[in-house]
């Protein structure tokens, strides 16, 4: 943990309301709730899979899985610990550095606006803003409970973006290469 880290995280507690408390928690519960992420999982693929976008749902599958244990594997690497319970709302187990739900939300965003074809650029904009706002909205809701220091959530984006667009790169290739359905450039 960095001089930063912990002046961001007194910073945020010193910053605490009931409201963004109520908000951050609602966030949490939807990103770890198995059985939300499972409904909300089923609908994106039943979409894409009536609309046939097989290489979408292997770019964002792939991009999601690697994603996880990519961050799984640098966690135990690293073996940074979480902050310390008197600054945190929330109790979250194992290792700190980098976040996997960071990874993970960044991979998937990632993902899904380089892989989704757009007929106009608005339509685009619109969609990477909502994507941008969702992982934003995720990491930072997970510093502001608590359980991660601001870097672990920074170092979770930046590697689940880069394996994103990496995996995006392989899928790409691959289906050209294959005569398949192409992922866009």
């Amino acid at each position: 943990m960095s001089g930063t880290d912990l002046s961001l995280m007194l910073w945020v507690v010193g910053h605490r309301t009931v409201w963004a408390t109520q908000i951050s928690r609602a966030v949490m519960a939807v990103g770890t709730h198995l059985a939300v992420l499972g409904a909300l999982a089923l609908a994106v693929l039943g979409y894409l899979l009536m609309r046939r976008r097989w290489a979408v749902i292997v770019t964002v599958a792939g991009g999601a899985a690697i994603s996880l244990v990519g961050a799984g594997v640098l966690k135990a690497v690293v073996g940074r610990p979480r902050p310390p319970a008197e600054l945190a709302l929330v109790h979250a187990g194992g290792y700190s550095m980098p976040s996997t739900d960071g990874a993970v939300t960044a991979a998937v965003g990632v993902a899904l606006f380089l892989a989704s074809l757009w007929s106009t650029r608005p339509g685009r904009a619109i969609f990477g803003a909502l994507l941008v706002l969702a992982v934003l909205g995720v990491g930072v809701a997970l510093v502001y409970l608590g359980a991660h220091w601001p870097s672990d959530v920074l170092a979770g984006w930046l590697l689940g973006a880069m394996i994103a667009w990496a995996w995006h790169l392989a899928v790409r290739r691959w289906t050209t290469r294959s005569g398949g359905p192409g992922v866009p450039a």
